[in-house]
């Protein structure tokens, strides 16, 4: 039942409710109830995720004498495992790859699939994130083949999305780039709105290590929403925030912090169904049509509304649709950020 609730609530973006519900359950369970145990692991493993650690520590805290005198593997295992998210979040990472190791352990030596594929996977996380890359490869594969040996996707997805980033951190953004869209493909599947947060972090960094630093900024903002989307805060949030922090930095570097907040803010604006083909690798390179796309070089070009319709012979109030129309299929918002647009996507030869 543990496992069932928190995946549930992980797909569904609930983790508010989980805990007002959790809550709720424990303020009528008596002291003694072993049912407690149930509702403190489904609460924890929710409420760790929207930075809630002191929180969840108190109630692990209070509930050692009641697991103690359970006496049950699976509490056992869960608690490790949920202190070790409370670690991971708060930067003790050292203990936190102790704790998962021991809750993987735990998880295997009692046959119980869910808990071992979550602890394969956050301690693959956690030791790729610290360095070792192919201890961390190693864990996540193995989760993901076991998930999908009997065609789980929850699991496999999850397990795909962190193997992504791993790949990325380890300077291989081609080999992330791939797990990440099979992820992304699989969180369509059961609707999981927290792992489509998860996904386009890893294509980020897939980006980001391919240099593709436009494409980077724009899904920064898609998951800002995404994440906003499940009550967690995209800029305080563990690693995650971690992350963000270091994507933006090294973007701001190479395009400047302006054009960076602006791509950003673009990402955010975007519809589902203009940023889900942008994550896979379907979008269209060129959306304008052969007619915007020459008024599009000669906005490049320098030259104002009134001057590409002299030019064209059309009507100035044509040139301005024209443009208009541009600025809005591209997600951009100044003549500015079209020149570097068509510089990147239709470079020409100089005069």
């Amino acid at each position: 039942m543990v496992s069932r609730l928190d995946v549930y609530w992980s797909i569904r973006g609930g983790f508010s409710e989980a805990v007002l519900w959790t809550e709720r359950a424990l303020a009528e369970l008596p002291p003694d109830a072993p049912e407690r145990l149930s509702a403190v692991v489904a609460e924890g493993l929710c409420a760790v995720y929207q930075d809630k650690i002191d929180f969840v520590r108190r109630q692990l805290d209070a509930h050692e004498e009641l697991r103690a005198t359970v006496a049950q593997p699976l509490f056992d295992a869960y608690f490790a495992l949920i202190r070790g998210l409370a670690d991971q979040f708060s930067r003790d990472e050292a203990s936190a790859r102790d704790l998962f190791a021991q809750a993987l352990t735990s998880f295997r030596e009692i046959s119980h699939q869910p808990g071992a594929y979550y602890a394969a996977i956050v301690h693959g996380v956690a030791t790729g994130m610290a360095g070792d890359y192919e201890t961390g490869r190693k864990l996540l594969r193995e989760a993901i083949a076991a998930s999908e040996s009997i065609g789980e996707v929850f699991w496999r997805s999850s397990g795909l999305c962190f193997l992504a980033m791993i790949e990325a951190l380890d300077g291989n953004a081609r080999a992330a780039t791939e797990p990440a869209r099979t992820a992304l493909r699989l969180k369509q599947q059961v609707e999981d709105r927290f792992g489509e947060a998860v996904a386009v972090s890893a294509l980020i960094a897939a980006a980001l290590h391919d240099q593709d630093f436009v494409r980077a900024a724009t899904l920064i903002g898609v998951s800002d929403v995404l994440w906003g989307g499940v009550a967690m805060d995209p800029v305080r949030t563990g690693q995650f925030g971690v992350l963000r922090r270091r994507y933006i930095d090294a973007i701001e570097a190479a395009l400047s912090p302006s054009r960076t907040q602006a791509l950003v803010a673009d990402g955010r604006a975007m519809p589902r169904a203009r940023w889900l083909p942008l994550a896979l690798g379907e979008a269209d390179p060129n959306p304008l049509t052969p007619r915007e796309t020459e008024i599009a070089e000669l906005v490049a070009k320098g030259l104002r509304n009134r001057e590409i319709a002299s030019k064209l012979v059309i009507s100035l109030r044509t040139a301005e649709t024209h443009v208009d129309r541009i600025l809005n299929k591209l997600g951009l918002h100044s003549r500015t950020q079209v020149v570097t647009w068509m510089a990147e996507h239709h470079p020409t030869e100089p005069d």
